[in-house]
């Protein structure tokens, strides 16, 4: 199995494979283990005989996708829909562009994902730069800064945008298309979620519709909240530096209720919590820096008495 994997890897790093041969790779990795995997590709890193040809107008946007697909700890990489986390840099190498543009075939989409409590960043292969909260999604085309710059979103994400007069950066959620050039600001836009929002930190944004028509624009410290089926919205001015602190690892809370601040709480630390026993009366406002999910708690025990117990990621909180 590995000497075949080796084989056909070689083969599309040169672009010399067939689209038969192309779907017996597509096969042969599905159906091979990590350790198979990684010893394929082990072997062709540390082969100093083998040089891949590639035009120096291609060289960063190879370097970048390579530099994303080593950060195994900090997300997912899901490549021809494999489950496991695997890094396959030699299938977004000169060789797949070769592949692709002789036999006209499309690879899927890179997934990027960010686990319950935990934060990812990434660079974009244009440059722009994003940071996913806590269960996240990000996915883009191989392609991706070619032809256009297009990205799907669920849930949270904080996007600092490179600027690019000659192809828009387009951000599309389940209820509605985000349309730059080059700006800063935070998304949330869960799945499943009626609402939302935007908080436009710098530059300047258009809201689109799915058809692509124009709903609204926002300035620089103006926050957007829209239905997804209405379609209605709200603009508020309001200072918006604070929305993306989270993608500095720091959670702000102000003035909310007991409930939507575990809520926010369990989000951030990726946890789900049970309120039982809440005194709609207590109101919180704080922010958590590197404070760990107990030592929150000691916090907040000390400024309104309550019990806990922890299974797993099964949290029951209950007011004295």
């Amino acid at each position: 199995m590995k000497t075949l994997l080796i084989k056909l890897l070689l083969q599309l790093m040169f672009g010399k494979i067939s689209p038969e041969e192309f779907n017996q790779l597509r096969s042969a990795i599905n159906s091979s283990s990590d350790d198979d995997l990684q010893s394929a590709m082990k072997t062709l890193w540390e082969d100093s005989r083998i040089t891949v040809p590639v035009p120096a107008d291609s060289n960063f946007r190879i370097i970048e996708t390579l530099r994303q697909h080593t950060r195994r700890k900090q997300y997912h990489l899901y490549w021809l829909r494999v489950a496991s986390v695997i890094v396959l840099p030699f299938l977004f190498s000169w060789g797949t562009y070769l592949y692709l543009t002789h036999n006209n075939v499309a690879l899927p989409d890179m997934i990027v994902m960010a686990d319950p409590g935990q934060k990812t960043h990434l660079r974009l292969p244009d440059g722009s730069k994003v940071w996913l909260n806590s269960l996240s999604t990000l996915s883009y085309p191989s392609d991706f800064g070619i032809k256009n710059r297009t990205v799907r979103l669920i849930g949270e994400g904080y996007f600092e945008i490179a600027t690019d007069k000659t192809k828009a950066f387009s951000i599309e959620t389940e209820g509605v298309n985000i349309v730059v050039h080059g700006t800063k600001f935070n998304i949330i836009a869960h799945h499943g979620t009626l609402q939302t929002s935007v908080f436009l930190i710098e530059g300047s944004v258009a809201v689109e519709t799915k058809k692509h028509e124009l709903l609204t624009t926002l300035k620089s410290n103006q926050i957007l909240k829209i239905d997804n089926t209405s379609l209605q919205f709200e603009l508020i001015d309001e200072d918006t530096s604070l929305a993306a602190l989270w993608s500095e690892n720091k959670c702000r809370v102000e003035d909310v209720s007991a409930e939507e601040m575990f809520r926010k709480i369990g989000y951030w630390y990726g946890l789900n919590i049970r309120l039982e026993n809440n005194n709609k009366d207590y109101h919180y406002g704080f922010t958590i820096k590197e404070e760990s999910f107990r030592e929150f708690l000691e916090l907040i025990n000390e400024l309104t008495p309550l019990e806990y117990s922890i299974n797993g990621e099964e949290v029951i909180i209950r007011y004295k």
